[in-house]
């Protein structure tokens, strides 16, 4: 579950945006998740719920190549 706090690492290492995002919030249906640049804490945005994942792997096995995947649970 995607809770403010929580910092997730790109899965593409040729990413265009941060490499690594913090929630800032985040409402339970919402489509969208707030985040800013976790090592600058610069940079706010909105990107959908979809592109966040709760690890590096699909359910076959692979590794994710789109999205975020979570780093670090939040406190």
């Amino acid at each position: 579950m995607i809770r403010p706090g929580q910092v997730y690492e790109a899965c593409s290492p040729n990413i265009r945006g941060p490499r690594l995002v913090r929630v800032i919030s985040y409402e339970p249906g919402a489509s969208t998740v707030t985040v800013i640049n976790h090592e600058t804490a610069t940079r706010q945005q909105e990107l959908p719920v979809a592109y966040f994942h709760p690890d590096r792997y699909t359910k076959a096995g692979h590794h994710r190549r789109t999205g975020y995947a979570l780093k670090e649970p939040a406190d």
